[in-house]
């Protein structure tokens, strides 16, 4: 399972760094990570995302996916 992933621009200059923790399986086939930090390679500012909860197999309306949703989330 990949933990680290690096981003770089069209030119090969790093932008970013994405790590990967706390990974967990859910309904005994999904596997997710609970933790991920984004660190700037520009400044070192990084972001946190620690993920709460995940639904699964969760039945969504067939117009879910329109561009107009897409542009505007449904809040």
């Amino acid at each position: 399972m990949i933990k680290t992933l690096v981003y770089y621009d069209n030119n090969g200059n790093k932008l970013k760094t994405e790590e990967r923790s706390d990974v967990r399986q859910f309904k005994g086939k999904y596997w997710v990570f609970m933790n991920i930090v984004m660190t700037s390679a520009k400044d070192g500012h990084q972001t946190r995302m620690d993920m709460l909860s995940y639904e699964y197999d969760i039945d969504l309306p067939g117009d879910f996916f329109t561009e107009r949703t897409l542009k505007r989330p449904v809040r």
